[in-house]
């Protein structure tokens, strides 16, 4: 079976025209801007996808760098002080967005800043003697019951810890003396480098201050007279203790009856009224152990029951009370 076509006459388009898709004759300027128009959404289409490509990669990319940075800021910083601790904020997170960190605030610093905002001053005269006891001012017996210890386990720091109760040694500098000589020292701090910190922080001459020994104090038998010693300890800052100041001194002890030690700690005077304060016990033992009135209660609790010396410093009369210059110079421990 055999098909035909018929064939119909091809139509020209007049001058100036041109056939379309459709096979209209339409204005050859017509089709020309029709032409550029489409060329010209072809090339923003083709913009629009890469850019949307590139997003896509970027997006991608930026949890890795979340997580990398988020591990970076939050790895713990290796400090010297073991109670400092590490805060992040906690916003929820948008895309790309890197968790921030602060350090907070220990309590040793907010002690610190509280007491200590004005430096202490170290008394010049008393009772017109030509030597008085070490002391200097308190502003608040708070200062004392409000105590930060220096370390969580505190061991033969005593030194450090009763300077830094007193406003005697910067913060800072007392944490990492704590942290030092707990870790590495044997016996503490010997007395002349004490005195010697003490002349150098007052910028004192060195026949301005003195340490006073009191020697062995014993009984008939040879054994630690404890209770003398604590009544002339008693009669020593009663008399020479000036009222809202307070004094660093030393006890001399047998450690179960074989071995002698030296302990340092501190006593106030506050309404005419001596209170001592062992602060290196501060936060480790029970608050009543701590919180004494009396050297008795102190050597009850901290199973120093066999005293037998005491020792304290004296400086010479002076023309008015000065603070302390420089409280970051050096107190070597033994090691």
């Amino acid at each position: 079976m055999s098909i035909f076509y018929k064939i119909m006459p091809r139509t020209r388009c007049k001058k100036g025209t041109r056939k379309n898709a459709a096979g209209e004759c339409v204005d050859i300027a017509i089709l020309e801007q029709e032409k550029a128009l489409r060329r010209t959404q072809k090339a923003a289409n083709a913009t629009q996808k890469k850019t949307k490509t590139k997003t896509k990669t970027k997006i991608k990319t930026v949890p890795n760098l979340v997580k990398e940075q988020k591990e970076k800021v939050l790895t713990p910083i290796l400090e010297e002080d073991e109670n400092a601790t590490i805060v992040s904020k906690q916003p929820s997170l948008e895309e790309g967005e890197i968790r921030s960190t602060k350090k907070s605030a220990t309590p040793r610093t907010i002690f610190a800043k509280k007491y200590f905002d004005q430096p202490v001053m170290l008394l010049n005269e008393y009772n017109g003697e030509p030597w008085i006891l070490f002391q200097v001012s308190f502003k608040t017996p708070d200062q004392f019951t409000n105590y930060a210890n220096l370390s969580a386990n505190p061991k033969i720091d005593c030194a450090y810890q009763s300077l830094f109760s007193m406003g005697l040694r910067d913060v800072e500098t007392a944490k990492k003396d704590s942290i030092i000589v707990n870790e590495k020292g044997t016996k503490g701090v010997y007395v002349t480098d004490q005195t010697n910190y003490l002349t150098s922080a007052f910028q004192l001459n060195p026949n301005q201050i003195k340490y006073v020994d009191s020697g062995e104090i014993n009984m008939a038998n040879g054994v630690a007279d404890t209770k003398e010693v604590q009544k002339q300890l008693d009669a020593l800052f009663k008399e020479k203790l000036k009222d809202n100041h307070v004094t660093m001194f030393h006890i001399t002890f047998w450690k179960y009856g074989k071995e002698q030690f030296s302990h340092a700690m501190v006593a106030y005077k506050y309404k005419n009224r001596v209170h001592y304060f062992d602060p290196q016990q501060k936060g480790v033992k029970n608050e009543k152990h701590v919180k004494s009135k009396t050297l008795a209660h102190i050597i009850k609790y901290s199973g120093n029951n066999y005293l037998s010396r005491f020792g304290y410093f004296m400086v010479a009369e002076m023309p008015e009370p000065i603070p302390p210059s420089n409280i970051t110079c050096e107190l070597p421990y033994v090691g």
